[in-house]
């Protein structure tokens, strides 16, 4: 099995890159065309501000969830290593492998609680994940899915499911709708007093190798219980976050002036189910599959007059644009986590030879 992982780990990025180039090839027109043209850089130094604001609004979310906590972690830590692990985002899996180091870092740099302070990341990742279903949940009010399923793209393009009969864009809408009410019913019963204490809960802290970490987790979770109004304030953060993320995108999109660009609103529709397809991708930062989601809802997105290659080559020059820009802001949170790092915090490499497993000795070893 170690094998294999050291094979995945080995080819992800061929695999990510070569995904990439298979997109550049086949829209190769459309995608040279917008190259050639005049570009919009107001509203590409527009969409670079807003994705910078709000990868700092992400850091000050995760700053709230850990001083809930009552750990000694300051807001100058938080945006070190969420800058830090915004560039290993391009090292580990899919769009998270950051998360895992900074689980790793902050976990080896408590003495006490380390699963609860690892926890803290995983809390963090799922209120950005709810706030991005309830976005794109709230978009849906004001966009007609009806007529988005007639538009430009096949019919075979725009239906999912064994039998080709519902529409992707009908599945999006009701994932969205499920995941935000299935997050928020989640929240709440997670804040409710006494939840910790549940029986069955109590019985599983016993366990004999999961129980002691099980413990600290519900004591996590009953401290949360007791301020509430820290991971309500986290919520709103996330959804201010991912608004202005998705309006960072769409100024990325306009920065090309192409003839036709689907509204704001549409963004806020479909870009949820883009992230998360790129998050469940084992591949770094979610290079190919994030551009290919995209540019595949541009096509169901375009109206008749739009044929379906150009609405895919408009979704990949804007994901091309959005990814040079989270880049860019990853190279500037490595800069400042390099440039601040203290003394007596652990490395990446201590915490990887902290996790790994010891190397098995022979049974049997021949004596002179």
């Amino acid at each position: 099995m170690d094998k294999v992982f050291e094979i995945a780990q080995k080819l992800k990025w061929p695999f990510a890159i070569a995904m990439l180039a298979f997109l550049v090839y086949k829209y190769q027109a459309g995608v040279g065309e917008l190259l050639r043209s005049q570009k919009d850089w107001g509203y590409f130094l527009l969409g670079f501000v807003l994705i910078a604001i709000c990868a700092g609004l992400t850091f000050v979310r995760w700053y709230l969830l850990v001083w809930a906590q009552e750990f000694d972690f300051s807001l100058k830590d938080a945006f070190r290593l969420g800058g830090f692990g915004m560039l290993c985002n391009y090292g580990g899996p899919g769009v998270v492998g950051g998360d895992i180091i900074k689980a790793a870092i902050v976990a080896k740099n408590q003495q006490s609680r380390r699963a609860v302070a690892a926890a803290t990341v995983v809390l963090d990742r799922i209120l950005g994940l709810l706030a991005l279903f309830m976005v794109g949940a709230l978009a849906t009010l004001f966009i007609d899915i009806s007529s988005k399923n007639g538009g430009a793209a096949s019919a075979a393009e725009q239906q999912i499911g064994p039998f080709g009969s519902i529409p992707m864009l009908d599945v999006v809408w009701w994932g969205l709708w499920i995941g935000s009410l299935g997050g928020a019913v989640g929240l709440c019963i997670m804040l409710t007093p006494g939840t910790t204490q549940w029986p069955i809960l109590r019985k599983m802290v016993g366990l004999k190798y999961v129980g002691k970490t099980l413990g600290d987790l519900l004591n996590g979770v009953a401290m949360y219980q007791t301020k509430r109004r820290v991971v309500a304030v986290a919520v709103a953060i996330s959804l201010i976050g991912h608004t202005g993320l998705v309006a960072g995108f769409y100024c990325c999109a306009l920065s090309l002036k192409s003839a036709w660009v689907p509204g704001l609103w549409e963004h806020y529709f479909f870009m949820p189910a883009a992230e998360l397809f790129a998050s469940i991708i084992p591949l770094p930062g979610g290079v190919g599959p994030l551009e290919g989601a995209i540019a595949y809802f541009y096509q169901l997105s375009a109206p008749a007059s739009v044929t379906t290659a150009t609405a895919a080559s408009i979704g990949l020059g804007a994901a091309l644009a959005f990814r040079v820009i989270n880049v860019a802001v990853s190279v500037l949170g490595f800069a400042y986590y390099s440039l601040t790092k203290p003394a007596n915090e652990s490395t990446v490499q201590e915490v990887d030879s902290a996790t790994k497993k010891p190397e098995r000795k022979p049974k049997l070893e021949l004596t002179t």
